[in-house]
């Protein structure tokens, strides 16, 4: 046993290290206009709006809390309430540390948003050969976790209420805001696998079920007379609940059990996230606790109202970076950057990246005391902060962008110094101000801008004064911003005190702003013709322009059937590559490499995909006959197998020597044909499809 949970941790597949992206562009023929850059601006726009749409919805239903709370209990308990909120963060920081980067890590070879290093050198020979099983096994071990911290925090919740809340009556809340940080921890394990299983929608429906909940049990509870303990309650009531139904939902990704080697492989996968992981999460939660020690409950309430408010600002920009995180190992994102270069492919990811958090910024300036009302009279009094919460806010996803679309040596050695020393400037800057000055609650957002605007400057000036520069648009973007600042400070005097008149003026500024993109030439005219196919493409769900009834037309009804079976119904690993063996345990074929199924040409796999290519070709989209590794490509493909073992899959193919480009393509191609009707597969497609289903089945038994 002891030697199994070896090799499983370990893996069976052969070290190799991943080639560095070229500099240079590789040309390829498309049938729609800007290449393989439209390709990956509709991936990112569907998933990018629709994380940014979970995100706005998340925060919203967050939010409403805040001034809920404040509506029935005051400014005074809201501060508690923000105190025991910061207790969670921290509980759940702890678990999360100890589970979550390792096990996305180790499960689908890309580091979970929250504590990624970017880095092109990263080795992919840790990622597990058994995806399904690591995944159970962080599941297991996180839950494990937070039963420990929950009997913890029982025997020792009187004095933690003393020191956190000057209240030792505060016990039992303190018990319950644990309960909710440990659940919680187990629900933001299983939640971004939804994400990384591209999964949009059901990401964005579990990630506001939390939200959801908590709201209706908090309203519920506080309605009925309760205190800050009952809206804590709420909070551990609707985040269980959440937990409950991620996890079941997820069933069919991850294999329970547990092996001490796999759980060594995760905690050392997840070690070196850990400075990385804690110095984001200390900038970003420890401003009220930091704020506690100088400033009264009442002050952190309007804070805690101001800065939800500000944090809103984030739904835009954070939701382009989820979208792009499970895509940088994706075979789209690596032809991206193999067509266009990585200096110009990066500059013009970084720079939409700016024009989208100049948007958000700008939005909740406009918009930010409107939301402020909410609360009630009583909050009025934030709304000039609003303004300085919503920039800093914005600026953790501009400085691991920044980081991210840099090029320079020892990218994570530099990622990881930065991290720790904008955490510690952060709190030394907050200390130092709230000591030394009477700005009160406005320390944290100027310490917050500071700390990140510091490294941020440093990595990007790093870069550009390199050997390796990224092509960025500076004027354009100075442009962009002194447009953006001037509407702020026009609708900051001209704005109606009416909050009714305010939309539609709000509205209208949103408009010339973007209008004014295109009229300055922010956005060059030779990228407009790509957009308007990106913003078409998302919503038909591929840049592609796939002639399917032609491309289907071209193929045999027998073999339309066959493949109609392979992309709709999928096929299990052996029917489709007979010499790979059996799979056991959710294990994906990465032995297939050793064992050259990658290239058995004789198999039904390849063929499927020979057909794949063929419907391709004969709806107009230009992709090669066929390809030695046709038979790994079905496997990823068309395998039946969990999500991260088909992406474990992919990146095997791409290290074997798979064209980016055409591994792309194939996979777009599959994406049209699974949303073609059924009448396009021919009046038989049902029948055939079936049959061919059966034979491929009945190969397996």
């Amino acid at each position: 046993m002891a030697e199994r949970d070896k090799r499983e941790a370990a893996g069976n597949r052969p070290s190799r290290k991943p080639k560095k992206p070229s500099r240079k562009p590789k040309k390829h023929e498309h049938s729609h206009p800007g290449g393989t850059g439209a390709v990956l601006g509709t991936h990112l726009a569907r998933f990018s709006s629709m994380q940014g749409v979970s995100l706005l919805i998340s925060n919203l239903l967050h939010f409403a809390s805040i001034p809920v709370v404040a509506r029935f209990l005051g400014a005074g308990a809201l501060g508690s309430y923000a105190l025991l909120f910061f207790l969670t963060g921290i509980v759940t920081q702890v678990l999360h540390l100890a589970s979550k980067p390792g096990t996305i890590m180790r499960t689908f070879g890309v580091a979970d948003d929250e504590d990624d290093v970017e880095d092109d050198d990263e080795d992919e020979e840790a990622v597990s050969t058994r995806p399904a099983y690591t995944l159970g096994v962080g599941i297991v071990w996180c839950t494990f976790l937070a039963a420990v911290v929950v009997g913890l925090a029982f025997a020792f919740r009187t004095p933690i209420a003393e020191f956190l809340l000057n209240d030792p009556k505060q016990a039992d809340a303190v018990l319950f805001a644990t309960i909710t940080g440990a659940v919680w921890a187990i629900f933001k394990l299983g939640e971004i696998v939804y994400w990384f299983e591209r999964r949009p929608l059901a990401y964005a429906l579990i990630d506001a079920s939390r939200p959801t909940f908590n709201l209706i049990a908090i309203v519920a509870i506080l309605a009925s007379g309760a205190g800050v303990k009952g809206a804590v309650i709420g909070q551990a009531i609707g985040t269980t609940l959440a937990a409950v139904l991620c996890i079941a939902l997820l069933r069919g990704s991850y294999q329970l059990g547990f092996s001490f080697g796999e759980l060594r492989e995760i905690l050392k996968r997840g070690a070196i996230r850990v400075p990385i992981a804690s110095s984001m999460w200390v900038i970003q939660n420890v401003d009220v606790f930091l704020l506690s020690r100088f400033v009264s409950h009442s002050q952190i309430g309007l804070y805690t109202l101001a800065s939800r408010t500000g944090f809103m600002v984030a739904f835009l920009p954070q939701g382009f970076r989820m979208a792009l995180r499970p895509m940088r190992k994706t075979a789209v994102f690596r032809a991206y950057r193999q067509e266009y270069g990585v200096p110009v492919a990066q500059g013009q990811l970084l720079a939409y990246f700016v024009l989208i958090t100049l948007t958000a910024v700008l939005a909740m300036v406009l918009g930010g005391e409107i939301l402020i009302q909410i609360g009630g009279p009583r909050f009025e009094s934030a709304a000039p902060i609003v303004p300085l919460t919503a920039a800093a806010m914005s600026m953790p996803a501009l400085y691991r962008t920044v980081s991210s679309m840099s090029t320079y040596p020892n990218k994570r050695r530099t990622f990881v110094t930065a991290s720790i020393g904008a955490a510690l400037f952060y709190v030394g800057a907050m200390l130092l101000l709230l000591s030394q000055t009477d700005i009160g609650i406005y320390a944290a957002p100027i310490s917050m801008l500071l700390a990140f605007m510091i490294p941020s400057t440093f990595m990007f000036l790093r870069s550009q004064l390199g050997a390796e520069p990224i092509e960025f648009p500076y004027l354009p973007m100075l442009q962009a911003t002194l447009v953006a600042s001037a509407l702020a400070v026009s609708y900051h005097f001209a704005h109606p005190d009416d909050k009714w008149l305010q939309l539609p003026l709000i509205a209208l500024v949103m408009v010339i702003w973007i209008a004014s993109l295109f009229l300055l030439r922010i956005i060059p005219r030779y990228h407009w013709h790509p957009i308007r196919h990106i913003a078409l493409s998302a919503l038909r769900g591929s840049a592609l322009r796939f002639d399917v009834q032609m491309g289907l037309a071209s193929l045999k009804p027998g073999e339309r059937g066959a493949l109609r079976t392979a992309v709709i119904d999928r096929l299990p690993a052996q029917a489709l590559v007979p010499s790979i063996g059996e799979q056991t345990d959710g294990e994906p074929a990465s032995g297939a490499l050793v064992a050259g199924g990658n290239s058995d040409g004789s198999s039904e796999g390849a063929r499927l995909v020979r057909l794949l290519r063929q419907a391709g070709n004969g709806g107009g989209i230009a992709v090669s006959d066929s390809s030695k590794l046709d038979a790994g490509i079905s496997l990823f493909l068309f395998s039946d197998q969990p999500v991260a073992v088909r992406l474990a899959k992919m990146r095997e193919l791409l290290s074997a020597g798979a064209s980016a480009h055409d591994l792309g393509t194939l996979e777009d191609l599959r994406d049209n044909l699974a949303r073609a009707p059924a009448g396009a597969w021919g009046t038989q497609a049902d029948g055939d499809g079936r049959q061919g289903g059966a034979r491929l089945t009945a190969k397996r038994a």
